[in-house]
């Protein structure tokens, strides 16, 4: 399942770019970097291997990028991203102390973007996605303490990184 939702949003995320990026020639192939500011695990690669094959069937080089969720690198590999011969770029999980500057610098050097949970004020002609945290956490709560045989349901959280949107999202609704 998590494979096919995966799939889906890069699926979407590349629509987003196609419906916006000029299309593929014989002279010149479009080159669209994918750049996801998460640590690796099977979601990502999922994310990846979709967003590579997707967008091989279009037509389109796709080179995929993972900081290890280190801001630093990922701001870094946007910036090299944004100095080479890319047309397309995806962003994933920037956050918003730094993404609104990078993607209007990729707008302004004629890269079309699509985002994906990444918070930025808007930017014309960007494409953003997300998936609404606020209504999984509460979902998968009100699955947890449904199914529970203790009542109250006892519930254990154990968390990764607050300082992320989804997860601060997800973070308000636990609470």
């Amino acid at each position: 399942m998590k494979k096919w939702i995966a799939i889906g949003m890069v699926l979407s995320m590349l629509t987003g770019l196609c419906a916006c990026a000029p299309q593929p020639d014989k002279e010149k192939q479009v080159k669209v970097a994918v750049v996801r500011n998460l640590g690796h695990d099977d979601h990502t690669e999922q994310y990846f291997d979709g967003a590579v094959s997707e967008g091989e069937a279009l037509g389109y080089q796709v080179d995929t990028f993972l900081s290890g969720a280190d801001d630093e690198i990922f701001q870094n590999t946007v910036e090299e991203v944004i100095a080479g011969d890319y047309d397309g770029l995806i962003l994933s999980h920037g956050k918003e102390k730094y993404s609104h500057s990078l993607i209007e610098k990729a707008v302004k050097n004629g890269i079309k973007v699509v985002t994906f949970d990444t918070i930025f004020q808007p930017v014309e002609g960007v494409t953003a996605t997300a998936q609404d945290d606020a209504q999984l956490a509460r979902l998968s709560l009100d699955r947890i303490v449904s199914g529970s045989a203790h009542k109250p349901a006892r519930v254990v959280k154990v968390w990764y990184d607050e300082k992320m949107a989804p997860f601060q999202k997800r973070n308000a609704v636990y609470e």
